[in-house]
């Protein structure tokens, strides 16, 4: 390519939020990461193989999506490139080649979700319309030609794209579409109830049809949200047609992502797994309730692999999540152990409640019990737009991200967590509550090293960290995470930052913020194990914060720690941890934000005194 006959091609595939974060489940979370990730690396393969582009950002030549692309590598799940590029192109390229492709590889996948679970059960004339439009009309590209750096970001103030305002009964997932029956409200339910209906399973255990675990009785999908949900029960041809590989190399274990509830639970189960033939009988006890009925395949198929702490030859943690949680196993109509149309029937009543209490005996019977909270972890590089925009620099940062990019699905299992997206500088894992802020240390410190002898100074990276209750729904959850991250973390407390909330069932109960500092973040283990071992009485911070709140906002030190010790005192007396008063100003100490104590991060540590069930005694 003659270099004075060229440009710079900047590319960007999206609704981003729109595509991924309207998720009701973890898997469609991952299903929406993935499907995004590799469209835009078909255009930017199709860029670098057919068009002699040459990539700027991101650096792809050892991507793993990239390479399995090219017919090269392993079968990658983990979504690794990002949605938008930066290539040098020939002066007269048509960037819209990359959009044909792009719609391409979409509508060949589409077609063949709707082939396989739709197209017998569609209502003649209205089900394959309404499909059509909203697969076609999707996805907005927008790209421009030139040098600066900033002319995407011009771009996207002008709005080629409306959003159609589409009539009938929508989606229960992704709102603003209309969902495919097309029917009215309570007319519905006959054509959901046929696309449940074909589950029926081959010989290697990919579903042919819709259960329960992939739509729920009050679940009614428009095309967008039934491919995400549906594309990975094809069959390994069909995936290979066109995916082009089976991602993970089990369309088995991809089916079954770990659930809100099996995270939530991980931490319990670790704890218990030390006496692991409680778990087994546990198992056993399941298995011979409900084998006959032919649903435990079902209900014994999670995806436990990836959860290093919990790793085992035994069957136990293949259990769906709900039933490690006792709430959840009471909530009949989420929670299903069989095929009764019952279930379906909002006029019945559970039709296998014998087994369920026979279930929930056995459940109560193991030592302590499941939390009900899960941890969603986001993080984001500081300042991406101002490193990349020295052409120099940018091909620098742009190995750097993909050195980054490449170690953190190691680091997340090492913390027990799932990785749904480790693309540049943008991470979103499920991580235990327990391991989650080490987790979150560790990748920070992995993007640091990642710039290491570059000449780059100081490269930062934000987090945000939810704790969530299982009941709250998936999108909020989402919705939080990045509004902690964008607003509290980088917005107000000034980029490299880490935020927490606590997010229990219909309310945001806790937050916290605060730059990154390994031994601040340690001191909400150590006093959440003071807590856990009465070194500190669990009514002693909510004492501190009813009655001096006021005081000790003011951040006087000598005058916080003096408040803290007396009451310390009055409560334990002459055994009293003194020493603690100094780790417990630490813990409070201000942010960026507001130059008073932050008390929020007593309601932190006691939290994780309660609800990390991973060092309660048996």
């Amino acid at each position: 390519m003659n270099k004075e006959n060229t440009t710079i091609l900047h590319f960007s595939l999206g609704p981003v939020q729109g595509f991924i974060g309207q998720a009701r489940r973890t898997r469609d979370l991952w299903a929406g990461s993935f499907l995004l990730s590799w469209l835009s690396a078909q255009a930017m393969a199709a860029l670098v193989t057919e068009y002699q582009g040459v990539m700027i950002f991101p650096k792809i030549k050892d991507d793993p999506m990239y390479k399995a692309i090219c017919g090269e590598g392993k079968e990658p799940y983990i979504a690794t490139l990002p949605n938008r590029f930066q290539a040098t192109v020939s002066a007269d390229f048509d960037a819209n080649l990359l959009t044909q492709k792009i719609n391409q590889k979409w509508q060949a996948l589409a077609d063949a979700v709707y082939a396989r679970f739709i197209e017998n059960k569609a209502i003649a004339g209205v089900t394959r319309a309404i499909w059509d439009r909203q697969v076609d009309d999707f996805w907005e590209v927008q790209w421009v030609l030139g040098a600066e750096n900033n002319l995407l970001d011009k771009r996207k103030n002008w709005r080629s794209q409306y959003l159609t305002v589409e009539g009938g009964e929508h989606c229960t997932t992704m709102g603003d579409y209309q969902e495919l029956s097309g029917q009215k409200k309570g007319q519905q339910d006959d054509f959901w109830q046929s696309i449940r209906e074909r589950s029926s399973h081959n010989e290697t255990g990919v579903g042919e049809g819709a259960d329960y675990l992939n739509l729920r009785p009050n679940e009614r999908l428009c095309a967008i949200a039934f491919v995400k949900r549906f594309f990975v029960h094809l069959t390994e041809e069909e995936l290979k047609a066109t995916i082009g590989w089976v991602p993970n190399g089990d369309a088995k274990k991809l089916a079954n992502f770990p659930s809100t509830t099996y995270m939530a639970a991980a931490p319990w189960l670790e704890n218990i797994k030390i006496n692991e033939q409680v778990l087994t009988a546990y198992y056993q006890h399941i298995e011979e309730k409900i084998v006959d009925n032919g649903s435990f395949r079902r209900i014994s198929s999670e995806q436990p692999t990836q959860l290093n702490c919990i790793a085992t030859t035994n069957n136990w943690n293949n259990l769906d999540g709900n039933l490690f949680n006792q709430t959840a196993l009471m909530n009949w109509r989420s929670t299903k152990l069989s095929d009764s149309s019952d279930y379906y029937d909002k006029n019945k009543n559970d039709p296998d409640a014998d087994i369920r209490n026979s279930i929930l005996e056995k459940l109560k019977a193991l030592p302590k019990q499941s939390s009900n909270f899960y941890a969603l972890l986001l993080m984001d590089g500081d300042s991406l737009g101002k490193l990349l925009s020295n052409s120099e620099q940018a091909q620098i940062v742009s190995r750097c991200l993909a050195y980054f990019s490449q170690g953190v699905d190691a680091v997340v299992k090492k913390s027990c967590g799932v990785t749904i997206y480790a693309g540049g500088d943008d991470v979103l894992a499920l991580v235990p509550i327990h391991q989650v802020i080490g987790c979150a240390q560790q990748l920070c410190r992995h993007y640091q090293k990642s710039f290491e002898n570059t000449g780059i100074l100081d490269p930062s990276i934000s987090a945000a960290i939810i704790f969530s209750h299982f009941h709250n729904p998936f999108t909020e959850v989402i919705d939080q995470a990045h509004h902690q991250l964008e607003k509290i973390a980088k917005e107000q407390n000034g980029r490299n930052s880490i935020a927490m909330a606590i997010m229990k069932p219909g309310n945001l109960s806790a937050q916290w913020v605060n730059e990154w500092d390994d031994d601040l973040l340690q001191t909400f283990t150590t006093i959440a194990n003071a807590l856990r071992i009465d070194e500190l009485p669990h009514g002693f911070f909510y004492k501190i914060s009813e009655r001096y709140s006021h005081i000790l906002k003011q951040n006087d030190k000598e005058f916080f720690k003096a408040i803290v010790k007396a009451e310390l005192i009055k409560s334990k007396g002459k055994q009293a941890e003194v020493e603690l008063v100094d780790i417990i100003y630490q813990l409070c100490q201000h942010n960026n934000i507001k130059q008073t104590a932050q008390l929020s991060a007593l309601y932190f540590a006691r939290f994780l005194a309660t609800e990390d069930k991973s060092k309660d005694t048996l």
